[in-house]
């Protein structure tokens, strides 16, 4: 029950939060969704120094966490320390590290059980996130608290014990002072996401590596990671490190912005924060949810024949398709790997040949049903191919439809790196070259280079498959494919012969097995890469 004092879907201050033997510098503030479920979890939510509530509130909102907030359901708790005598936490003192020692963080906790006692809150769904001296904050709440909180996510922090200018300590000495806050301690300790710029000029990222040296141990875990990635996003270069346990749950992430400073890239962004923390599984128990480890980006192999994943190995699977209906289930497309294949074709939407004119169908109509595709071949550590469908058009394309396609999907997939992008399936009928006038249509190699264009805008990471042919024809096939790229290269490199470091020609099947190898052999002799996506009998 919310109690009448509080208005739904605004944050409000809590006077009367019952506080008892802790500093009087603090307040409470609340956020109950108008969407709260019952028994909802709980997110704590700490200010930078200064920043108050309402600041750190406005971040929130513009990291999406607010927003998931009334998705899920879940309640935000926002604790504040007085900005003139206090402005940032005490997050270090004997009192803030003793449990229960009458300092700042037992002041956080008995907000914690104010909250749960007067809004029905989940004891066991406790998290806590935190910039800056949030950061810092958030980590002492998770080590002075290990029963109360679930999971953390802390950016530009320090490690439990830790200060602004960097204190060094093995990995032992580092996890013994978590430890030693919580002697008889034998239950699980809370899972933590870290986020850190490399040139961090107000709080070292030395202090990242210290927090990573910090909580590998206390989580009984090498300090070498289980994975790392590099990952373009928002514009920046990150270096993603994991930790998982025996049974793959993920019990340290650590994120590095290469050149980031204090005002860090993706703060609070809600697309990482709220599945590490498993707030967007809604129920009783805290999911303790395996983030998956993200596949390396595709690459081409030493020899520039074709992409291979991130162990070498070739991409091969079957294909689902969004176009009409619901592709295939999260379980079957997990199953698939017991089979051997690593990879998924996906036929996103049908083009609709009329658009964009009145009551015809716009590009988008089946983002939820490519959501989970994406999801689901992430989770099972599997490369996803994604591409536009012809359904009755077989042979044909839509300049206006591909172009709007990519605009919507390229930035919304650009930062997943299981995922690649085919323009659009089998274009022309049916095939090279398209640059021919008689091509049947004409103009698709025109479409294919606004179609790359509009995809590099908004993900230069993402490989890209070209012109999809449906009959490669042999050698002569191949020679007439050269006249296709050589146009394409010459309108977006500026040069007929480009090296492609990141794109390849797709290929089908249909010319038959011996006319479609030759084709390829031809084309990688030219030092074009190619990918099949679609293969024919005895292929």
């Amino acid at each position: 029950m919310i109690p009448a004092c509080v208005t739904a879907a605004s944050l409000e201050s809590v006077p009367d939060w019952g506080t008892s033997g802790v500093p009087d510098s603090l307040s409470m503030y609340i956020y109950v969704p108008d969407n709260v479920v019952d028994n909802p979890p709980i997110l704590v939510l700490l200010h930078y120094w200064g920043g108050g509530a309402g600041g750190v509130f406005a971040q929130a909102t513009a990291g999406g966490l607010v927003e998931a907030s009334e998705q899920y359901g879940f309640i935000i708790v926002v604790p504040e320390t007085d900005a003139d005598t206090q402005p940032c936490w005490d997050y270090g003192s004997a009192d803030s590290l003793t449990r229960d020692g009458g300092g700042q963080t037992q002041g956080i906790a008995q907000m914690v059980q104010y909250a749960i006692n007067a809004y029905g809150a989940n004891p066991d769904r406790v998290y806590v996130t935190g910039d800056s001296c949030g950061g810092m904050m958030t980590q002492a709440m998770l080590g002075v608290y290990p029963d109360m909180f679930k999971a953390g996510v802390a950016f530009c922090g320090v490690p439990v014990g830790g200060a602004w200018t960097p204190i060094t300590h093995t990995a032992q000495e580092w996890g013994n002072i978590i430890r030693n806050i919580n002697p008889g301690y034998s239950g699980p300790w809370p899972r933590i996401q870290l986020w850190h710029g490399t040139e961090d000029e107000l709080v070292s990222y030395a202090n990242q590596e210290q927090a990573i040296l910090q909580w590998s141990n206390v989580q009984g875990l090498s300090t070498t990671p289980t994975a790392t990635a590099a990952v373009n996003m928002n514009g920046s270069e990150w270096n993603r490190q994991v930790w998982q346990d025996a049974k793959g749950n993920t019990l340290v992430e650590a994120w590095s912005e290469i050149g980031g400073t204090h005002s860090i890239g993706s703060l609070f962004d809600a697309d990482f924060v709220i599945p590490f923390l498993g707030l967007d599984v809604v129920g009783p128990v805290d999911p303790e949810k395996n983030v998956t480890i993200p596949r390396g980006r595709p690459t081409l192999n030493s020899e520039r024949t074709t992409f291979v994943a991130d162990n070498g190995q070739l991409l091969r699977g079957p294909y689902t398709s969004s176009e009409w209906g619901d592709p295939a289930p999260a379980e079957q497309i997990a199953n698939i790997k017991t089979l051997g294949f690593n990879a998924v074709h996906l036929y996103g939407e049908c083009f609709d040949i009329n658009y964009p004119a009145a009551r015809s169908t716009a590009p988008g109509y089946a983002a939820s049903r490519i959501d989970s595709v994406v999801v689901a071949t992430r989770d099972a550590g599997l490369y996803l191919v994604i591409t536009i469908g012809n359904g009755a058009n077989n042979g044909n394309y839509n300049i206006d439809y591909v172009v709007d396609f990519w605009k919507f999907y390229a930035p919304r997939y650009a930062n997943e790196t299981h995922v690649l992008f085919e323009v659009q399936n089998e274009p022309v009928a049916w095939g090279p070259p398209y640059s021919s006038p008689t091509a049947t249509p004409p103009g698709a190699v025109n479409m294919e280079i606004a179609a790359y264009n509009t995809i590099r805008t908004y993900a230069p990471n993402t490989p890209v498959l070209l012109f999809s042919y449906a009959v490669p024809w042999g050698s002569g096939g191949a020679n007439d494919a050269m006249m296709d790229i050589r146009a394409f290269n010459t309108a977006v490199f500026g040069d007929e012969n480009a090296v492609w470091t990141n794109e390849a020609v797709a290929i089908h099947g249909y010319s038959g097995s011996s006319l479609t190898s030759e084709f390829a052999a031809r084309m990688i002799g030219f030092g074009y890469p190619c990918f099949q996506t679609e293969f024919a009998g005895g292929i």
